[in-house]
């Protein structure tokens, strides 16, 4: 301990430094309380003091705790003996707490405006902008790549914690990122920040080696590497290290919430939307005032069928009356690319590409959009996105999508193939192509396809009565009424197949060379 080394006569500073120490151990041994009557002696060393009450919040939730770190540092502010490396400090520390985070902002826009020379300032104070949504990441970009790196390590230091505040981290800013890393080794995480990029664009061995020059232990580094397992289809140990970092008492609320997200979107893979949204419950309880997260959730329960499409775009509306162009989360992405395709969002679209040209949901409405007036032009929008994100899934059912909808009829069944050779269970390609073949006149094939999906996806109501269209097309009409008094007992009542049915009976009639009773008059 170090009480022996109190000592009312000696060196004041010292005295100081040992009480500062002496208070964040009370802190952890959670004896807050004595710890701030222990600073409340310390006279004429407000840094020293901030710093404890700082080190203190690590070990306590304690809202008088964090009020005063708060208080303290920005007393340091007002000092007429500030200097510029304090100021720093102050700022730093300031951004930890969101409620003083506007001060952080100000505090280095004033630097920054003192030393107009000092790329470090420019670059800490554009990132905070950005973070506090004063800017879009097109500006911040626009800014970033246009600077030349300082050769001053401090400065270049500064330049690196900064950007590896940026999460995620901006995938269209990957050169500047390298750039940082090929002139300072001060920030290790930054390759972990340069890591998920390389995750996003699902370069996996280069991310693979970003994360092994971290070399860090920290949590953060399970949740890459349940990212990680995830894109290679190792499921099972990603759910693992998810569970992992969930049920461990010392992960923070951060990581926690990381994991949960983690979780949600492996369960909506596997279409388990229940277990899903029941994750986001604990996500929004862990984040409490945080909007973006019932964005979040409002995707899924959407995508999951639980909620109308009228429901899901009023909490879509009204996050955008209530928040900046410039705030663009991942979860209003997620929401974005969930809802059908609508012109009215065309601007929407246009504004969030410009801040992540990498989102191909938003890319996919707006492409379908454009089809709807320019055919053409979104056929060869969707092409050039297929030859961009060429590992993508989604982007081949877009394409096959579009070109079916225009009657490009060989360009939809390449799509398709393209997914099926892949993954022969693609149910949406499977689904696709049998369409595709159905139009061709290929019967023999689209039975097929239509058979293997039936297979997959039982309970598709939609799907079994294209299927019978088919049987119709076969020239079977007796098989279709079959098939519709077998589907009929399943879901009685249904419009849909009650005029299938009549249809296919009048067919009958008129193929016989009877009228029906209800067009003799």
């Amino acid at each position: 301990m170090l009480t022996p080394f109190l000592d009312a006569n000696g060196d004041s500073i010292q005295q100081a430094q040992i009480k500062a120490e002496l208070a964040t151990s009370y802190a952890a041994n959670r004896e807050y309380e004595r710890g701030l009557a222990l600073l409340d002696t310390i006279q004429g060393q407000p840094l020293v003091v901030a710093r404890a009450l700082r080190g203190m919040t690590f070990y306590t939730d304690a809202p008088v705790v964090q009020r005063r770190a708060i208080s303290a540092y920005q007393g340091v502010l007002t000092s007429s003996s500030l200097t510029v490396g304090a100021a720093r400090e102050v700022a730093a520390a300031l951004g930890a707490y969101p409620s003083s985070q506007p001060t952080t902002l100000a505090t280095y826009r004033q630097l920054s405006a003192q030393y107009p020379d000092d790329v470090s300032l420019y670059v800490q104070t554009s990132i905070w902008e950005r973070q506090l949504a004063q800017i879009s990441a097109y500006e911040l970009r626009q800014r970033l790549l246009s600077i030349n790196l300082p050769q001053n390590p401090t400065q270049l230091q500064y330049i690196a914690t900064s950007l590896a505040r940026l999460d995620p981290p901006d995938a269209e800013l990957i050169t500047f990122y390298q750039d940082v890393l090929a002139v300072t080794s001060a920030e290790p995480f930054l390759h972990y920040r340069l890591g998920q990029i390389y995750l996003q664009k699902n370069q996996l061995d280069l991310a693979q080696e970003q994360l092994r020059l971290y070399a860090g232990d920290d949590p953060a580094v399970f949740l890459f590497q349940a990212e990680q397992a995830r894109r290679q289809d190792d499921i099972d140990t990603s759910i693992a290290l998810y569970q992992q970092l969930i049920n461990d008492p010392t992960s923070s609320n951060e990581v926690v919430t990381g994991a949960l997200q983690g979780l949600a979107g492996i369960y909506q893979g596997q279409g388990q939307y229940v277990e899903a949204l029941a994750l986001y419950e604990e996500i929004i309880a862990l984040n409490p005032g945080n909007d973006a997260k019932i964005l979040g959730q409002t995707s899924l329960a959407y995508q999951g069928k639980f909620i109308s499409v009228e429901t899901a775009e009023s909490v879509l509306e009204q996050w955008l009356a209530n928040h900046s162009t410039n705030e663009n989360p991942p979860e209003l992405y997620s929401l974005v690319g969930a809802l059908p395709a609508d012109p009215a969002r065309s601007e929407l679209y246009e504004a969030l590409l410009i801040a992540n040209p990498n989102s191909i949901a938003v890319r996919q409405r707006q492409i379908q959009v454009l089809a709807m007036t320019d055919p053409d032009a979104a056929n060869e929008a969707a092409a050039q996105l297929v030859a961009d994100n060429p590992d993508a899934p989604e982007v081949y059912l877009l394409q096959g999508q579009i070109a079916q909808d225009t009657d490009d009829l060989s360009t939809a069944a390449n799509a398709y193939n393209t997914l099926l050779e892949r993954n022969p269970e693609q149910f949406d390609a499977m689904v696709g192509l049998a369409g595709v073949r159905f139009r061709q006149l290929r019967y023999q094939e689209a039975r097929r396809l239509y058979d293997q999906a039936i297979e997959l996806a039982p309970d598709d109501i939609n799907l079994r009565q294209t299927s019978i269209s088919l049987t119709v097309a076969q020239d079977r009409p007796l098989r279709a009424l079959e098939e519709i008094n077998a589907l009929q007992s399943r879901v009685p009542n249904n419009l849909g197949l009650e005029r299938q049915e009549i249809l296919i009976k009048e067919g009958l009639l008129l193929h016989r060379g009877f009228q029906p009773v209800w067009e003799r008059y």
